[in-house]
């Protein structure tokens, strides 16, 4: 097979490119005039298309090639003949063949140094970023960088903007008035759950926000991201009269995301609501003001059209004063680079995400590409020094009912040179949140390990535990194991409650009137109780342990349990995950419901927040089983306990990223069934994702 061919089919059989991006590729090696320099030009678009997928921008020479390295082409045909066996590999002498990998090695190398060699498809960045680019930029700088034309701008605006933020100053404000902002917020007698109930860098967390208009807030599942954005809005709101709340908005990559938070902070609000009124009643009327704030996805808040314009840009400004961003590990480069060049020049940007979870779908790691830096640093800090003695000033301003002090920020000082030079402009711009108050410490202590790289360390605290610990780790092979998982959740005593529901009466549920509205709710939430107990993780789609076989287990299972008899699709009682959003029905990608029988056929009952939506299945498109989901699908939800499934068999997907996101969804137990060498193989790779923004 020509190299060409087995280069294309090897990337297009493994799923490292796509069917459009072979199009593509073919399309636009056209440009360029000469007939076997079209050939190399389809080569290098392959490559770079493949790149791209991998979530690379800009992606230097080495992991252009990476997908060429034995060890990867391996990965990918064990990968295959495990989950299609019958599927013959035409392409693996070619690539294999070392030969191939230098005439590739070769091609790049030559247009790294002659970025002109395939004009007009590739060419060096313009000096100026407003210029014309090429489409494939040739890097300058970094040399043997290259990137697709959108990326390449992308980062550039992004690194544009977020400089301007950093220098930019917010304005002054008095330490007097910082200090009762903070006081006010935070003190024994107006803090919404007591007195302990928010630690030392929560409480930075928003003394950093009065000093500067750019602040990530970042920590792991449970460290209290959520609950600490009401308190910096809090905070914002009495030390600055000019912010007001209908001007504060609250946004996130994914309709789920956004709903997410915009019930925390109504939660927190709630609480306010209900106890006794502190401070002026113009505060109190503030704080309420803060339970009716905007919520959108990031795509609705810039208006993005279909063909990728958007109605909001640099000659079009958003008007918030304040716009904070949850789950921002999920968002992309381009939307990052496109919300920041929307944002007025003075507005507040609140990133708020967990720096170890899995990068976005799309292109960029901009969160964990801003964070990277204070990620090796032995307790996180993040404060200049001449930042932690002014925040100092506030926390310590934060007493306990005995009256003494009971915060201190001395923990987050840059102690050294050394730590000073790493996190650069980013000093003062970041807090990160360690201290978690929901999975157990065990769960914390392996995920540690995990994100450290430090398999040993991982399988030494798993072993540590005994049977009935909140790590384990089963090495059986077979389906025996997830079968037993399924039993067990979701027992004969557990389905009670599902199968009480049977010709459930819908109007029971949605009119507060109706004279079994709360005794159907109450039947709803046990059922819910029961789903929301457990759940069965996976890193793939296909082979034996994907979701798709998983969900087949389940289903033969769970069906003569709960719809006895049925040969329908969807049965009741079964857990459903929707695979695209519906602004229409308030619905949206990942969002997850259960099946239930009712008197006009199959319904789907979704839970938001205090209540619950029913739909027909005719109404609901991209509708698939979820007893097991993918952990990129699970981003964000919670269970008591995980059963984390890894591939039989040597896989691209196996990540530490993918590992910690799969632990973290678990609060009380999560048993990893895989083999020890696939848990470690995991915990040693790294996901890079190379040419993002440079700070």
């Amino acid at each position: 097979m020509e190299l060409l061919e087995a280069l294309e089919t090897y990337l297009a059989d493994t799923g490292q490119i796509h069917a459009l991006a072979r199009r593509q590729a073919r399309l636009l090696c056209r440009t360029v005039a000469d007939a076997e320099l079209q050939k190399k030009a389809r080569m290098l678009l392959l490559l770079n298309l493949a790149a791209l997928a991998r979530g690379a921008p800009r992606a230097p020479v080495a992991f252009l090639l990476r997908p060429l390295t034995r060890d990867v082409v391996e990965q990918h045909i064990i990968a295959l003949a495990a989950e299609h066996p019958d599927m013959e590999i035409e392409w693996r002498t070619t690539v294999t063949d070392p030969k191939s990998s230098a005439t590739i090695a070769a091609l790049l190398d030559d247009v790294a140094r002659s970025p002109l060699l395939l004009a007009p498809l590739t060419g060096e960045e313009p000096e100026d970023a407003a210029g014309g680019y090429p489409l494939l930029v040739i890097g300058k700088e970094q040399e043997g960088c290259m990137g697709f034309s959108r990326y390449w701008r992308a980062a550039t605006i992004l690194e544009i903007e977020i400089a301007h933020r950093l220098q930019d100053a917010p304005g002054t404000l008095s330490d007097e008035t910082a200090a009762a902002a903070i006081t006010s917020v935070f003190g024994s007698d107006s803090i919404l759950s007591g007195a302990a109930a928010f630690h030392d860098r929560q409480v930075a967390a928003a003394a950093l926000s009065l000093r500067t208009r750019f602040l990530i807030v970042s920590g792991g599942p449970g460290t209290g991201k959520t609950m600490v954005v009401t308190q910096i809005l809090r905070t914002l709101i009495r030390a600055f009269d000019e912010i007001e709340p209908d001007r504060i908005v609250l946004c996130a990559p994914t309709g789920r995301a956004k709903a997410r938070l915009g019930e925390s902070i109504d939660r927190s609000i709630d609480l306010l609501e209900v106890r006794p009124a502190h401070g002026s009643g113009t505060e109190r009327a503030r704080d309420l003001g803060l339970k009716n704030l905007s919520r959108k996805t990031l795509h609705g808040l810039l208006c993005i059209r279909p063909d990728g314009s958007t109605k909001y840009n640099r000659t079009n400004r958003l008007s918030h004063q304040v716009i904070v961003v949850d789950e921002a590990s999920m968002v992309d480069l381009c939307l990052f680079a496109a919300l920041l060049e929307a944002a007025a020049p003075d507005c507040r940007i609140l990133l708020v995400g967990d720096m170890h979870q899995l990068p976005s779908v799309e292109a960029g790691a901009v969160l964990g590409d801003l964070t990277d830096r204070f990620a090796g640093m032995q307790g996180f800090p993040t404060l200049s020094r001449t930042g932690a003695d002014w925040t100092n000033k506030l926390v310590r301003s934060v007493r306990a009912d005995t009256g003494s002090p009971v915060h201190d920020a001395s923990s987050l000082v840059l102690s050294t040179p050394e730590m000073v030079s790493r996190a650069g402009r980013l000093a003062d711009h970041a807090l990160i949140l360690i201290e978690s108050y929901r999975s157990t410490q065990e769960i914390l202590t392996v995920s540690a390990y995990v994100n450290s790289g430090d398999s040993a360390g991982a399988l030494r605290a798993i072993a540590g535990c005994d049977k009935a610990a909140a790590v384990s780790l089963d090495t059986s092979a077979g389906p025996d194991s997830i079968g037993k998982w399924l039993l067990t959740w979701y027992s004969d005593e557990n389905l009670v409650c599902v199968r009480e529901l049977t010709d459930m009466d819908t109007d029971a549920v949605e009119d507060e009137h109706h004279p079994d509205h709360a005794a159907t709710r109450s039947k709803l939430d046990r059922a819910f109780g029961v789903f929301d107990a457990s759940r069965i993780l996976t890193l793939a789609h296909e082979g034996q342990r994907g979701r798709r076989a998983i969900n087949g287990i389940a289903d033969r299972l769970l069906r003569p349990k709960l719809d006895k008899g049925s040969g329908r699709q969807f049965f009741h009682g079964q857990q459903v995950v929707l695979g695209q959003n519906l602004h229409s029905l308030d619905l949206y990608n990942g969002d997850t419901g259960m099946v239930v029988q009712s008197g006009g056929g199959l319904k789907v009952v979704f839970r938001q927040g205090k209540r619950y939506s029913i739909h027909g299945l005719d109404r609901l498109p991209s509708l698939e089983p979820a007893f097991a989901m993918t952990v990129h699908k699970a981003q964000g939800s919670e269970f008591d306990s995980v059963l984390l499934v890894l591939p039989q068999y040597r896989s691209p997907l196996l990540t530490r990223q993918i590992v910690y996101t799969g632990l973290t969804r678990a609060k009380k137990r999560v048993c990893i069934l895989g083999a020890e060498a696939q848990l470690q193989l995991a915990i040693d790779t790294r996901e890079d994702r190379p040419g993002g923004a440079i700070f």
